[in-house]
């Protein structure tokens, strides 16, 4: 390192500590560059912790849709009796891509976006059937993690 004019450090190149700050964050690993949105590394605890629980509650919400026979009332109730398998299927395919998420970080965009739509439409026929607020606090909840997964994971 050699030291500048205005005193920061620069490698041989004339490449100063801002360069490699941005270096860094781009994901530099043995000489090989990645795009800006690539995470390497192990994620954060948080993050991990996040993406676990929403998974496990989406299959476990997904296939309740999908084989309980409450449900099938419930969507009823809702008027979306039409849309009780999709929403079952679209539920267990976000936890499963919630998780491969892990290794192809654009699907765990697309899922974690996905599922914090849904939930923001779970509230919204919540409010619309006119059922207690305490009852739309579990979409409410799963929204709010699935848009904590999106953000940290921009």
């Amino acid at each position: 390192m050699l030291p500048s004019p205005s005193g920061e450090r620069v490698d041989e190149a004339g490449r100063g500590d801002q360069f490699r700050s941005l270096h860094t964050r781009l994901g530099r690993i043995k000489g090989r560059m990645f795009p800006p949105g690539v995470k390497l590394g192990m994620p954060e605890i948080t993050d991990v912790i996040a993406q676990s629980i929403s998974a496990i509650l989406f299959a476990g919400y997904g296939f309740h849709a999908l084989l309980s026979d409450s449900m099938v009332a419930e969507f009823k109730r809702y008027g979306l009796a039409r849309f009780r398998a999709l929403t079952g299927a679209l539920q267990v395919l976000g936890s499963l891509v919630i998780v491969a998420g892990q290794f192809y970080h654009p699907a765990l965009l697309l899922a974690a976006a996905g599922l914090t739509a849904m939930m923001i439409l779970g509230v919204i026929t919540r409010v619309r059937i006119r059922d207690p607020l305490v009852a739309a606090l579990p979409a409410f909840s799963l929204g709010v993690l699935n848009g904590y997964i999106f953000v940290s994971a921009l």
